[in-house]
Order: structure tokens, then sequence, then C-alpha cells
């Protein structure tokens, strides 16, 4: 599956139970969920956990935000226009 960041909000921010969340497009659809998928840029070397994922109204086909887990060191500012390819370990 990939995907694109189209922006990001931080809920929160000066509180230790922040979420961050990103707006994204799917971009190559695979059947399945997205809640715990990792989601990795092979060129920046930067990866998320999608935690949750919620809906917009109206809804808009393949765009959704989703809370994330992410290293506190990442800007989200630096995700915006980034595709992320999902990433299995095994």
């Amino acid at each position: 599956m990939k995907i694109k960041v189209l922006n990001y909000f931080i809920i929160n921010k000066f509180k230790p139970n922040q979420k961050k969340i990103l707006d994204v497009q799917i971009m190559d659809e695979e059947e399945g969920s997205l809640i715990n998928k990792k989601f990795i840029n092979n060129e920046k070397k930067i990866s998320f956990i999608v935690r949750s994922v919620g809906h917009i109204n109206p809804a808009v086909e393949n765009y959704y935000p989703l809370t994330v887990e992410i290293d506190e060191s990442v800007d989200l500012k630096d995700l915006k226009d980034l595709i992320f390819t999902d990433y299995d370990e095994n």
C-alpha cells in the first residue's frame, strides 16, 4: 500500500497525551486494516505506525486522517508531500 501525506496536525500540542494526525491520500490500496500497520519512506528513513483511522464528512474517496505514533525527533512538517509504503517486517 502507498500513501501520500497531505497535511498534519497536533492535538494537545503541549500535553504529554498529544495526538499526531496525518491527513493522507491512499494511492495504492490493498485489502485489510490500516491500524497498527507501519509505513516507511525509504528516501528520508522516516517511519510511523497507524494507531487509528478517522473519517471526514462528507466522505472523500481515498482520503483519511490517521492518528500515528512517530519518533519525537521527527518534525511533522517534513512529512508533507512524502510518499510512504507499508512495511512488513517478515
